[in-house]
């Protein structure tokens, strides 16, 4: 899982160059206003768990959504 987990790292790093961070911070920052803070830890820490918190598919799916809203 780790060499996946650097492989995905090197993908969201390929989709948005030097705006992975801003996106990483946008998508933080609308789970924190969408969420109550006790779901918010928990989509997080699931995200963590499951490592599809580096999943470029998922990064660019939420970066859409925090774009939304």
């Amino acid at each position: 899982m780790a060499d996946l987990q650097k492989e995905w790292l090197g993908d969201i790093h390929d989709r948005f160059g030097s705006k992975a961070e801003t996106v990483r911070t946008d998508i933080s920052k609308a789970i924190d206003a969408a969420l109550p803070p006790s779901l918010a830890r928990a989509f997080r820490g699931a995200l963590d768990l499951t490592g599809a918190g580096t999943n470029p598919d998922v990064v660019e799916a939420l970066s859409i959504c925090s774009n939304h809203s």
